[in-house]
This record gives C-alpha cells, sequence and structure tokens, in this order.
C-alpha cells in the first residue's frame, strides 16, 4: 500500500451558526451503562455484568451477562445475511451476538478470528483488533490481516489507527493510507455515507476536511462523541457542538463523571451512572413530516431490505437518506412503480404518503 504525510493545518473559523436546541426527554433509570448500541427500535445497555434491553424508553428485558467486562459494542452486518446483529467484545477477547432476548452466541469463528480486543463497523466494513494485527471485512465474508496494532475506527470503506504516535487513515477501496503525526482517540463523522476522520487528544481536536486534519479550537481534556452526521464534546461539565466552523457551547448541562453516547438520531445519550437519558435535537420541519408520512410505511414495507446492512445494500432508515435519494426514489416509486419489488405489497394509501413527502421542497 502506497504512504504519505499530508500536512496537518490549524484552521481560521467563520463565525459559528446557530445551534439546534437540544430536547431532554425522560430518563431510563439504568445504573453504570459501559457501552450503548441501537439497532432498529431497540436500544442495547451494556453494564459491567448484565445487559439491558429498551425499547419505547421502557427497559424489556435485563439479562445478567456471566462473562467479564465487556470492551466494545456496535452492530455488524448478520452474518446470516439477514439485516445486522449487535455485537460485543469481552475483556477476555471473546465476541458475542447478542440476541434480541439478550442471550449471548459466540461468535469468533464465525469471524475467523480467535478473539478480539475491539470490534468496530459501520455499513459493511468490519475491523477487528486482533493479537495478530488487524482484521478486515468489507463484505463479511473474507478477512484480510495487517501487522498494526492501535485504537480502532471503522467508516465504509475505511479505517483508523492510532497508535502512541501517529493516526494513519486506511481507504480500503484504493488501498491506500495516509500518515498524520497525531495520535488519540479516533472516530468518523458520517461514518456510512461521507466519512471524515476525526482525532481527539487531552488538548486538541481535529476534524478531516478535504485530505487534511484541520484543528479546531476545544476545551482541555474533551470527551468526543459521534452521532452519525454530528459531532458533540463534552468537558468541564459543558456540552458543545460542532457547527462546522467550530464549536458552540450548547444549554446542556453534563455531569462530570458521565458517559456519553452518540444516538441514531443525532442526539446523544448522557449515562450518569444513574440514569440513561436521551437529549435529541429538535426536528427540522421536513424531518417531522417525515416521521409522520413516511417512517410508518418504511417500517411496515421498506425496513426488511433497508436498514443498515439490509440486503438491498442501501439505507434508508433517516430522512437524511430519503433527501439523499429523493429523485430515485420519486422515480421509482411513484413513476415506474418498480420499487418495491414484486411480492411486496405498497397500497395506494401509503404511496400517497410518501408522496407527500417527496414532493414537497
Amino acid at each position: 500500500m502506497k504512504r504519505w504525510l499530508l500536512v496537518v493545518a490549524a484552521c481560521a473559523h467563520a463565525p459559528p451558526a446557530k445551534v439546534q436546541t437540544l430536547a431532554d426527554t425522560a430518563a431510563i433509570p439504568l445504573a453504570n451503562v459501559e457501552q450503548l448500541v441501537e439497532l432498529g427500535d431497540a436500544l442495547y445497555a451494556f453494564g459491567a455484568h448484565t445487559i439491558a434491553i429498551v425499547r419505547g424508553g421502557a427497559v424489556v428485558a435485563n439479562v445478567p451477562a456471566t462473562v467479564g467486562r465487556w470492551g466494545t459494542a456496535t452492530t455488524i452486518p448478520a452474518l446470516d445475511g439477514e439485516g445486522r446483529w449487535v455485537v460485543a467484545t469481552d475483556a477476555e477477547g471473546a465476541i458475542y451476538r447478542v440476541r434480541a432476548t439478550g442471550e449471548l452466541e459466540p461468535i469468533a469463528a464465525q469471524l475467523g478470528v480467535p478473539r478480539a480486543s475491539a470490534i468496530a463497523a459501520a455499513g459493511s466494513t468490519i475491523g477487528l483488533a486482533t493479537d495478530g494485527g488487524i482484521a478486515v471485512s468489507t463484505d463479511g465474508v473474507h478477512l484480510a490481516r495487517f501487522a498494526a496494532a492501535g485504537a480502532l475506527a471503522v467508516a465504509q470503506g475505511r479505517l483508523a489507527i492510532s497508535d502512541a504516535h501517529t493516526t494513519e487513515l486506511w481507504d480500503l477501496a484504493h488501498a491506500t493510507r495516509t500518515s498524520y503525526p497525531i495520535a488519540g482517540h479516533v472516530a468518523f463523522l458520517d461514518a456510512e455515507h461521507a466519512p471524515r476522520l476525526v482525532v481527539s487528544t487531552p488538548t486538541q481536536l481535529f476534524v478531516e476536511d478535504n485530505g487534511k486534519l484541520e484543528r479546531i479550537a476545544a476545551p482541555h481534556e474533551p470527551q468526543v462523541i459521534v452521532a452519525g452526521t454530528r459531532l458533540w464534546v463534552a468537558a468541564g461539565g459543558a456540552l458543545y457542538a460542532f457547527d462546522g466552523a467550530g464549536l458552540v457551547r450548547t444549554a446542556t448541562q453534563v455531569p462530570r463523571a458521565a458517559r456519553l453516547f452518540g444516538a441514531r438520531d443525532g442526539g446523544i445519550w448522557i449515562a450518569d451512572g444513574v440514569h440513561l437519558a436521551s437529549h435529541a435535537v429538535e426536528a427540522r420541519a421536513e424531518d417531522r413530516r417525515w416521521r409522520a408520512d413516511v417512517e410508518p410505511v418504511f417500517q411496515r414495507v421498506c425496513a426488511h431490505c433497508h436498514l443498515p446492512g439490509g440486503s438491498a445494500d442501501l439505507d434508508l432508515s433517516t430522512p437524511a437518506a430519503w433527501t439523499a435519494e429523493r429523485g430515485e426514489i420519486v422515480r421509482r416509486v411513484l413513476v415506474t412503480r418498480t420499487m418495491p419489488p414484486a411480492g411486496t405489497e405498497l397500497g395506494e394509501a401509503d404511496r400517497a404518503a410518501l408522496a407527500r413527502w417527496l414532493r414537497t421542497d
């Protein structure tokens, strides 16, 4: 693989845009949440020795886990080809699928590794940190192995590894690597669609922009949280939002010892050791219309193929995804009527509900 070094640049910030308001919702009584994963309408909250499964704001299962402390948790493309699985690693490196009942199924052998200290995934790309280095799959079947080690982050077709001195960004499709002279916590903004690398250290924050890591003025010891296309930073009891140019302080207060997790809707979850609370971004009018007109039809008709990692290989589970594909959806659903495919029923009332949103600018 080709290697090169790109310069890290400091950026001049434009005046910050107005940040959308975060709306508090009812807190769920969950103690000591260490990992959090969303899949469909379910939330999987990993405690030290339990897994709580939440639906509709209520705990529907609280399962004791007879394993050591959890290491990492995420969703991966289902190894049987049906949607996505919730998976987690424990302190011993065992890898488990977590079923909807909370039952644990060992899957290291299915993944082709004896154990892993970390697992991360986005879209169809899976990355595992193993004893022998980094293992990567872009199709859930074939596994490539590399002699590398460090903190791991995964995006669709991309991988970031940060060791004690540098961060490497791998473009898996083009078999290239970019090396940055910065080491820290790594993550990706918009990991499934248009990935942008984020690197944070105790004193600095960098966000990828046109192939360079741009330094963003940030508070000391930031806790960085990525939620889809949104970037949040917690420090000193305050919560900041990245508006594309810099960080803007929000009105939301964060307990200093709290753990924060990105939410699928772009907001955040705050676990204070006693409760788990959602703080959602106030929806745009168009997004509210999508929730009212499109999402009920999507869940009944489209979700079996168009969830992340679904058989159609096109995620349409968010308003942003429908906006990005609006022209093609109009053509195929309203004009040629070639979607949904034969054998899947879409009634005229449902088609009219989709049309109301699709033809609204």
